[in-house]
């Protein structure tokens, strides 16, 4: 009875440890699928323009930024960056890559590297320099103190080659963080079954239990 015992806490330990770890490794951010960050002269070279400032607002798989300075070519604040390659094509539904920029939340500061997408519209990715909190002393160094972005009225019109761009009507931005919904149903999902075993376990435990005796 005690072997018994033994062997179906064991089996309970091993399920819901295994429980544990995938539900870590579904919630935890995805890794970006991207060489280590390249030189500052490669990834200045790739982009079209390079800001600093603050996120103000987000929409499906972009950012809206209130430019603080303008450290590499033109750009007019506030900023819609798309976040990665993917897009909504009207859908309203994102495709997310592995390679998209984030988290970026409302009131976060970053600078972000932006290239010209081949659909023309502004984006940025985790694999070309962009980042979290001001600029470095390696940008400082490279790019200067920079320049003030010019103000622009909020427009409908999408932003261009050019990376002057400005924020879409109120009403279509989203107040929805940018990514992470998939994983977090997906670790809902796993999180539920893991229990559903760890229950069926406990329930055969006691049954063997009152048959032992």
């Amino acid at each position: 009875m005690r072997d018994l015992y033994r062997l179906m806490v064991m089996r309970l330990l091993t399920v819901g440890l295994a429980v544990a770890v995938l539900t870590l490794l579904l919630a935890a951010p995805a890794v970006a699928s991207c060489a280590p960050r390249a030189p500052i002269t490669e990834n200045a070279a790739r982009a079209v323009a390079v800001v600093y400032g603050t996120v103000t607002g987000t929409e499906p798989g972009a950012v809206i930024m209130r430019v603080e300075k303008v450290l590499k070519g033109q750009a007019a604040t506030p900023l819609r960056v798309f976040v990665g390659p993917g897009r909504s094509a009207g859908s309203g539904q994102v495709v997310f890559t592995s390679v998209d920029y984030g988290p970026a939340p409302v009131g976060s500061d970053h600078v972000l590297y932006v290239i010209s997408g081949s659909d023309g519209q502004l984006e940025t990715s985790a694999c070309i320099g962009s980042h979290a909190g001001p600029p470095d002393p390696i940008e400082v160094t490279y790019f200067g103190v920079g320049t003030f972005a010019a103000s622009v009225a909020p427009s409908p019109n999408a932003p261009s080659a050019s990376a002057v761009a400005a924020t879409p009507p109120p009403d279509e931005v989203a107040a929805a963080p940018i990514g992470g919904t998939e994983t977090f149903r997906t670790v809902l999902v796993v999180s539920a079954l893991g229990a559903g075993a760890v229950a069926v376990l406990v329930l055969i435990l006691r049954r063997r239990l009152v048959g032992a005796r």
